[in-house]
């Protein structure tokens, strides 16, 4: 997934995901959160829709044959 026609700098992939395990900072001390380069970000409205859940994880089961609870 990187190379010329990554879309972003994979140098930078490691920052968000250290700083969030062992930083003191208040603003890596959440939870629930999506963040991109050490910022929250809002996430697509769909992912917060339990039925589109639902879905999804039914789609899963019926692909895989494991139920996910």
């Amino acid at each position: 997934m990187g190379g010329p026609g990554a879309p972003d700098d994979l140098k930078q992939a490691h920052l968000t995901q250290a700083w969030l395990a062992v930083s003191d900072d208040p603003g890596a001390r959440v939870t629930g959160r999506y963040f991109y380069h050490q910022r929250p970000r809002d996430v697509n409205p769909a992912a917060q829709d339990p039925e589109l859940q639902d879905r999804l994880l039914d789609h899963c089961r019926d692909l895989s044959g494991i139920a996910l609870a």
